[in-house]
């Protein structure tokens, strides 16, 4: 945002210091001011709060005698919208009378009635009294018969110097009104015009001389004179006034000329500017986007992979994601009608066609009369920010998970051993106080199932731990329908006692890159419960498939078997050792194994069910 203001005062310190006026008034006879340049001070004596302040109109300062034509005039071309340029007289605040051109320009409602006039306005009294000079010196090199006391009379006037030189004798008379004025036609005061000026200019001003003599016409030229470090500038109009003779009007234009320069040096100096200010916007980091009133994109920055030409007349939208280009859309509008700042976040098209996060702050870019007509956008790429927060959140609810299993695991570890450790240390007390010979044996039993127990439960505990510590296998491209045909191999007796069918539908993916034991594991428990937990009344019908969506895929293992009432066993599924049934033995341990081994790759892993119809598991892979 620095860097449009520093353009806008760029442009608004160039404006303000321009020769003239710059304006906008309302559409009406006296022309009340709303805004005025610095420039207003040297044309009218009024300094630009005195104009609009004090309401000191525009119209008040025109000559009475100009004021109603040049209405009619305004009203006429401005009602067309049309520009209108003319030249007037105005009295300035010292009383002092001024010619000046002005050129307007019509601002209309959305009704299309004229509301405000802006436009300039530049003193051009100067050219004035010059064209009225050479009226005058016309008229009398075309009517030789003036009377010498009328040119007289008009020489005095003039502001300044008037030469009359002779080519043929390659002399000339000079008047000024410092040097005052001879006999304007007594040769013996003429001298030669090598005497005035130097050899170049010399030669210049009689070979322009001539050419006027030869076309009758009214030529110019333009030249500089020098002395040490100072310089002048001055500009020759010549006329033909004899046969060999022409008047030539010497006006020095120095105060011209160097406002010139200045204009030049000043556009030269904005010009250096503009590149200082497109090379920081260049090279910055943030993106740079200014949209005009049809959100389309006026300015861009920096591009990677597209040419800004691309994107110039593009909608602001071109890069947003469609889910956010209503949001996007309401805060542009919103700053449009209030002017003020919006910050919104918003999914957008990177570089290469990946998608990217972006921080965007929008704000108004304003005219001079403050009337908003494009806004600015700085968009800061975040996706490191999102990622991080992603990750982190993904963290807190795995952190969050293995704690609730870690307290699960703790109930169940000393639920399960409490049984068989109670009956040890029973079966210790009485061994210790003795039995007979004929109960011993038994006692002895019931020890060696209780150690086993404590077995079982130690050997199911450390296939948890394995599945939970850290990935050290090798990721590596698995087909899937190369792991199905291994275990339809591996379950080959189940699935002929069960008459099981089994299908697959990898068109969409057939393949993925994970760990191929786990993928193994996965299924082989999934198909295993699937013939296992058949319906007792059809032939188990499985179904394997698998497709890709966005950064994932998706397998899915559908069964027509018993189902699960969700609304009793919802969040149990996966708990250790929960069944839901008694009719086929196990331990609850499976669907435990599936989910662990399903996160500890990244995925996760749900179900839909119903009661006696079947059950869908659906398992989501990350794409490497």
């Amino acid at each position: 945002m620095e860097k449009i203001n520093l353009n806008q005062s760029v442009f608004q310190n160039l404006l303000e210091n321009m020769p003239g006026m710059l304006y906008r008034c309302e559409f009406e006879s006296g022309r009340p001011v709303l805004y005025a340049s610095k420039g207003s001070y040297d044309l009218t004596g009024y300094f630009p709060e005195e104009l609009i302040q004090a309401k000191v109109g525009l119209g008040s300062l025109i000559l009475p005698e100009d004021k109603i034509w040049l209405w009619e005039l305004f009203t006429q071309q401005l009602g067309k919208n049309e520009d209108c340029s003319c030249e007037y007289r105005i009295i300035t605040k010292a009383g002092r009378q001024k010619w000046v051109r002005e050129t307007a320009t019509g601002i209309f409602n959305s009704d299309g009635i004229l509301l405000y006039l802006e436009g300039y306005i530049v003193d051009i009294s100067d050219k004035k009294e010059h064209q009225q000079i050479m009226s005058s010196l016309e008229t009398h090199v075309t009517a030789m018969d003036t009377s010498e006391r009328r040119l007289k009379a008009l020489l005095k006037v003039i502001p300044d110097s008037l030469l009359r030189i002779n080519t043929a004798t390659e002399k000339c008379f000079l008047y000024s009104q410092d040097g005052g004025m001879s006999d304007y036609r007594n040769p013996d005061l003429e001298g030669p015009l090598s005497a005035l000026f130097p050899q170049e200019i010399y030669e210049a001003l009689l070979a322009l001389a001539r050419r006027s003599i030869l076309s009758g016409r009214m030529v110019t030229h333009e030249y500089q004179l020098r002395e040490g470090l100072d310089e002048w500038y001055y500009e020759a109009r010549m006329m033909k006034s004899g046969e060999k003779e022409v008047m030539a009007i010497i006006r020095n234009i120095s105060a011209t000329v160097f406002a010139q320069k200045e204009k030049i040096k000043a556009w030269e100096a904005l010009s250096r500017r503009e590149d200082h200010f497109k090379a920081i916007a260049e090279s910055s980091p943030v993106l740079i986007v200014e949209v005009d009133r049809q959100l389309k994109i006026k300015y861009i920055n920096t591009l990677v992979a597209r040419k800004p030409e691309e994107v110039i007349g593009q909608s602001v939208f071109f890069f947003t994601d469609a889910n956010y280009t209503e949001i996007f859309k309401e805060k542009l509008e919103l700053c449009f009608q209030t002017g003020e700042k919006q910050r919104l976040e918003v999914v957008a098209q990177g570089a290469f066609t990946q998608e990217e996060w972006y921080d965007i702050n929008v704000g108004p870019v304003k005219d001079r009369v403050g009337n908003i007509e494009s806004l600015v956008l700085l968009a800061q790429n975040i996706t490191h920010i999102k990622t991080s927060e992603k990750e982190r959140e993904q963290l807190l609810k795995e952190l969050n998970h293995r704690y609730n299993e870690l307290m699960q695991f703790n109930y169940v570890v000393s639920h399960n051993l409490r049984a068989p450790v109670a009956n040890i240390l029973g079966i210790s007390y009485l061994l210790e106080n003795g039995l007979p010979q004929e109960e011993t044996k038994e006692v002895l039993s019931n020890l060696g199932k209780s150690a086993e127990a404590i077995d079982d439960l130690i050997r199911d505990l450390n296939d948890i731990l394995a599945v939970r510590s850290p990935l050290n296998e090798k990721k590596e491209l698995v087909y899937l329908q190369d792991v199905i045909q291994g275990i339809s191999h591996d379950l080959q007796s189940q699935i002929k006692q069960s008459q099981a069918s089994i299908s697959t539908d990898f068109t969409e993916a057939n393949e993925l890159v994970s760990i191929k034991s786990y993928v193994q594991s996965i299924l082989h428990h999934l198909i295993s419960n699937a013939i296992k937990y058949k319906h007792p009344e059809r032939k188990p019908a499985i179904l394997i498939k698998a497709y890709r969506e966005e950064e994932s895929t998706y397998i899915e293992v559908s069964d027509n078997g018993m189902g699960i009432d969700l609304k009793l066993y919802k969040h149990q599924i996966f708990g250790l050792y929960k069944r839901f049934t008694n009719v086929v033995e196990g331990k609850g341990l499976g669907l435990h194994m599936v989910r662990s081994q399903v996160e500890s790759m990244g995925g996760s892993i749900s179900l839909e069910s119903e009661l006696g119809s079947g059950t869908v598991f659906k398992i989501r892979l990350n794409n490497i």
